[in-house]
């Protein structure tokens, strides 16, 4: 895919997360807050820290051409996990999520 392309994909399911972040409960984006906490954990223990420089630039406006296709993934991955929640029901039970 192209940067331009990456960049369309990126800004579809950047709206489509702020549709789904509208309707979501707070404990419902709690929730998501934690699963995609893990999945950066799991990350970083397998590739390295997270820069700071990274972490300021999340919601810049001035967005690179070359970070749109991880921007789309990003994006990609928050709506799937907003998506996923709909079928949950572990909202509020931290055993339930362990076990």
């Amino acid at each position: 895919m192209s940067d331009t392309e990456n960049m369309q994909e990126f800004l579809k399911h950047y709206q489509i997360a702020e549709q789904l972040i509208a309707q979501k409960s707070k404990a419902e984006l709690a929730k998501c807050a934690r699963l995609l906490a893990m999945n950066l954990a799991k990350y970083q223990i397998c590739y390295g820290a997270i820069s700071n420089e990274s972490r300021e630039s999340i919601g810049t406006v001035n967005i690179q051409l070359e970070a749109a296709e991880v921007l789309a993934a990003g994006m990609k991955e928050l709506v799937a996990t907003l998506n996923l929640l709909a079928a949950s029901e572990t909202v509020g039970d931290p055993q339930r999520i362990i076990h």
